[in-house]
Parts: C-alpha cells; sequence; structure tokens
C-alpha cells in the first residue's frame, strides 16, 4: 500500500506491559491450572511468564503432578490474580483492604519489590481509623512487621482505639496481642475497663476474655510511649479557708505539631490526709474555635496525703495540636473547706527548646499556679493518624 492511510484505518500499539496483562488468567496459550482460595475456582497461567517472576514457581511446577491443577489454598482469587497481573506486567493495585492479603503473597513467592510497595503503601496510608480491621485481618497470616506497625498505632493512642467499635468486633487473639504490650499510652485500668466491655459484648468468649484480662494483670513493668514535660516551677501550699473547690486551668500550644495524652497532676497537703475530688475536661481550640473530638470529662477521687508529693497519672485520648491549635486543660479539685494543698507557681517547662508553650491560671487572684506536675506529650511524628 502506497500513499496516505485512508482514515479506516486505526492502528493502536499497546504496551509491552498492556500486552502481558492481556494474558492474566487467561487460557489462550496456558499451560497451567491452578485451584484457588475456599471456593476452588480455577484460574490460568503460563510457565514461561511466571518462573521468570518467582523461583517458587520454578519448584512448584517441577513438584506438581502433570495435568492436574495446581491447589491456592491460603490466597484468595482477587489476591490471586493482583499476584499474577504483578508477575505479568508489573501492574497492582493495593488498597487498605487487600494490602495484607497482597503482601502475604509478596511474601510467599518472593516478590520481594512487591513486599516493600505493600509495606511502605501501609507506613505512608495506614490511620487510626484503619488500624483495627488491618490488624484483625492479618489473624489469617500472623505477619510480624503488620502487627508490629499495626500495635504501635494503636498503643500510640489506645483509648481512642478502645472506643471504637471495630475493638469490641476483635478475636481474642488480636485483643490477647494488645494486652501483651509492655508500652501504651494508657493506665492499666483503662485496658482492663475495655477488655471487660469485650466479654460483655462477646458473651461467647468470658473464659477467653478472663485469660487475657490475667495476661494483662500479669504486664508488672508497662510504660507508656509518650515522654514526659516535668514542671520546674517552685511550689508552695495554699490556704483554702473560704473556698471547697479550686479549678486550675492549663492551656499548651505549640509551634510545631506536638501530641498531648495527659497530664500529671499533684496531690499534697499540709497537715493531715485530706479527701479531694479531681474533675478534668479537656478541650482543643484552633484559631480561637473549639474543635471536635473533645475529651470526655474525668472525675478522680482520691487522698491527699501530708507526707512527699504524690503525681496522679491522667491519660486521655491524643490530642494533637500545632500552629494555629492549642489544648486546654481544666481540673476542678474539690476538697474540704480549711484544707491546704500544694500546687505550683505556675508552669516552667524542663526542656524550653521543645517548644511547648505553657499558660496556667486559676481565675482566683494568683492566676499564675498550676497543680500540673508534668505533661505527657510527644513531638515525635509516630503515624499518620491523629484524633
Amino acid at each position: 500500500m502506497t500513499g496516505r492511510l485512508t482514515s479506516h484505518y486505526r492502528f493502536v500499539d499497546l504496551s509491552a506491559a498492556s500486552r502481558w496483562e492481556g494474558l492474566v488468567n487467561s487460557a489462550q496459550f496456558a499451560d497451567v491450572i491452578f485451584r484457588v482460595g475456599e471456593p476452588g475456582e480455577l484460574m490460568y497461567g503460563h510457565k514461561a511468564i511466571l518462573v521468570q517472576a518467582s523461583r517458587v514457581f520454578r519448584t512448584l511446577f517441577g513438584e506438581a503432578p502433570p495435568g492436574q491443577a495446581i491447589p491456592i489454598g491460603d490466597i484468595e482469587p482477587a489476591t490471586f490474580r493482583e499476584l499474577l497481573r504483578y508477575m505479568y506486567a508489573d501492574r497492582i493495585t493495593v488498597t487498605l483492604k487487600n494490602a495484607v492479603d497482597v503482601l502475604y503473597g509478596a511474601r510467599k513467592y518472593q516478590l520481594w519489590t512487591l513486599t516493600e510497595i505493600c509495606q511502605n503503601y501501609l507506613r505512608l496510608k495506614l490511620t487510626e481509623a484503619d488500624v483495627l480491621n488491618v490488624f484483625e485481618a492479618n489473624r489469617r497470616y500472623e505477619l510480624a512487621w503488620v502487627n508490629r506497625i499495626c500495635l504501635g498505632i494503636i498503643c500510640d493512642n489506645p483509648i481512642q482505639a478502645f472506643d471504637d467499635e471495630c475493638f469490641w468486633k476483635l478475636s481474642g487473639k488480636s485483643v490477647e496481642l494488645i494486652a501483651l504490650r509492655q508500652a501504651m499510652n494508657c493506665r492499666p485500668d483503662q485496658l482492663l475497663t475495655a477488655i471487660k466491655k469485650w466479654m460483655k459484648i462477646n458473651r461467647n468468649a468470658f473464659e477467653e476474655g478472663t485469660r487475657i484480662i490475667n495476661v494483662a494483670r500479669e504486664q508488672k513493668d508497662r510504660t507508656v510511649m509518650c515522654k514526659k514535660m516535668h514542671n520546674f516551677a517552685a511550689g508552695l501550699y495554699v490556704d483554702n479557708n473560704t473556698r471547697s473547690s479550686t479549678k486550675f486551668i492549663l492551656k499548651i500550644d505549640s509551634g510545631k505539631a506536638i501530641s498531648i495524652y495527659g497530664v500529671g497532676i499533684c496531690i499534697k497537703s499540709k497537715k493531715s490526709p485530706a479527701a479531694i475530688e479531681l474533675d478534668i475536661t479537656v478541650e482543643r481550640t484552633s484559631n480561637g474555635k473549639l474543635t471536635r473530638p473533645l475529651i470526655a470529662p474525668m472525675k478522680r477521687t482520691m487522698t491527699a496525703q501530708a507526707a512527699d508529693i504524690h503525681v496522679v497519672e491522667v491519660l486521655f485520648k491524643k490530642l494533637a495540636i500545632g500552629q494555629g491549635t492549642s489544648c486546654s486543660v481544666q481540673i476542678q479539685v474539690t476538697h474540704q473547706r480549711g484544707t491546704t494543698l500544694y500546687c505550683y507557681k505556675g508552669f516552667e517547662p524542663e526542656h524550653p527548646e521543645v517548644g511547648l508553650r505553657f499558660e496556667s491560671s486559676t481565675g482566683y487572684p494568683n492566676p499564675g499556679r498550676s497543680c500540673v506536675a508534668y505533661v505527657l506529650y510527644d513531638d515525635r511524628k509516630y503515624f499518620r493518624g491523629s484524633v
């Protein structure tokens, strides 16, 4: 043919990847059949392509009886199809719903670049909103790397996880793995309360839940993951002859992204033990406006001794603050009239260079006073998730 091509000729030049992708699960020229997943779906493959992608298939084809479908019982059809796409055409679709499944298949068939793709995806995309579902999905495979990254996110903000309805749907194994963690940003009683509520919702798991509670109680040296910013301000005793309660307010802000997890509240009387009540409210504001979610009010009752200073540690859901936002911790201290309590002359941070700024007040004269001995915080960016 000479001259210009007429308009009814149309040439489509597919890329090599597109041509190879057209052979994925195609019976055309296929020389191997797989029986995949629990439904036993038949899927087609081409040995010459697969052995070039994975040495595991070279061994598998050599051991498989000729003419019989090769069983792949530990991978579901949708996941195996994605693995074939990757091995044929170097293309893959990874989502939070299939990332653990694809990661398992990539490790099984020694597809190390795909393994790295899945891990990087989870590092970047996994948040508190998805982590419990991903963590539970890993019960099928128990990949240590997935457990590690999921438990890191859960235990960074466990009180948030305990309030998620997905927590009540976890298997006993998942709850036990959480209970075994040595570092977690909550008090032991908050963890035990969450496990007991899980037991109440999952009534058939009473025996398992009882065992998990015993496991949690055995973790004697449990610590928090976050850091403490101690108050280095001078202390003093405050007479309360005319009032039976005092409100201490500590406002915290920062010029960079920092998360607040709780406070340590100083409890001490001057002469004799005194029963007091703490009513703690935590709020976050953005550009002067209250934001959601708020931390639910917390109440604690204890006895202030006339001996060494006792610090009551209160942990709440992680609050992310930074430029344009601030955190306000209000502590209502109720006691008998005439009780002389110990407090600080404001809040002077232990490490000012971190960038946390504190402003304390009481609503009464001497506005700079504070009852906060330290603030639990973290300026390291552990994960994407935040409240």
